[in-house]
């Protein structure tokens, strides 16, 4: 969480370890689909700090990445895992001639979106 450190200090938010943990832990679970900045919890300068941030690219981006993925908590993380073994599951079955090629084009136009981008 040292890595927060200093988003959380451009953000005005308190940045010490501990006030840290207890931001990700009051505001984890964020609703999957919900970027970062359009949080319900985020001043207007906030979200617009964090806006800017990932739209060009900036020094901190990454770190506000890692914290968009921090607060959507580990029930998102379990949901992509299971959408990828899914996903592995349709290919191996196209690869080995058990499903056709219709039935995976099927499929991809029901899967969620990002599994296809592979490993």
């Amino acid at each position: 969480m040292v890595h927060f450190s200093e988003l959380f200090a451009q953000l005005g938010l308190p940045s010490e370890p501990g006030d840290i943990r207890h931001f990700l832990t009051v505001h984890q679970a964020m609703a999957d689909g919900v970027r970062l900045p359009d949080a319900p919890y985020w001043t207007l300068s906030q979200a617009s700090f964090l806006r800017e941030s990932l739209s060009y690219d900036s020094d901190c981006s990454d770190v506000v990445d890692q914290l968009s993925n921090a607060l959507q908590g580990p029930l998102v993380a379990v949901q992509q895992a299971a959408d990828k073994v899914v996903a592995d599951q349709h290919f191996i079955a196209l690869a080995s001639g058990t499903a056709s090629a219709a039935q995976f084009d099927d499929w991809v136009q029901c899967a969620p979106t990002g599994w296809q981008d592979g490993p």
